[in-house]
């Protein structure tokens, strides 16, 4: 397999494609975590911002835990406004996130989702009562190719 293995899995080698395996880096790059809690309900939050134009966001891992008194719904997908709840932007999607439960998303190194030109990661997530949701996203941005 071209590129090297890393703590994170696969991802390119300096001057490779990411759209070989529709995964990881171009430029060779570790992954940024970005790690959010939510208290309250988020409808089509901006989970991680829109790169700038001409590059776009690689998601290759996500993990979402719970201390909610209540099941809580967590979407995750890119679109410029709306959290998409089906088909192509979406990247994860749990219907009831349970107190002490959550959710790992990895597909064996590969990339979990491609964003597009200039999109942003966004999340909705149902009421959160009494507690909160935990997400991390392991992610990079990268020049479309």
């Amino acid at each position: 397999m071209p590129g090297d293995a890393t703590l994170y899995g696969w991802r390119a080698g300096p001057g490779e494609n990411s759209s070989a395996l529709g995964a990881a880096s171009s430029s060779g790059v570790d992954p940024t975590i970005a790690a959010v809690t939510y208290t309250t309900a988020q409808p089509n939050a901006t989970l991680i911002a829109a790169p700038s134009s001409g590059n776009r966001i690689v998601v290759i891992g996500i993990w979402v835990a719970s201390s909610v008194t209540a099941n809580v719904s967590v979407l995750i997908g890119f679109h410029a406004t709306v959290t998409p709840a089906t088909g192509t932007g979406r990247v994860f999607s749990h219907p009831a996130v349970q107190t002490g439960g959550g959710g790992w998303k990895q597909l064996g190194g590969s990339a979990i989702g491609v964003g597009g030109d200039a999109v942003p990661l966004l999340v909705t997530t149902g009421t959160i009562a009494d507690g909160a949701v935990h997400i991390d996203v392991l992610y990079i941005v990268e020049a479309v190719p």
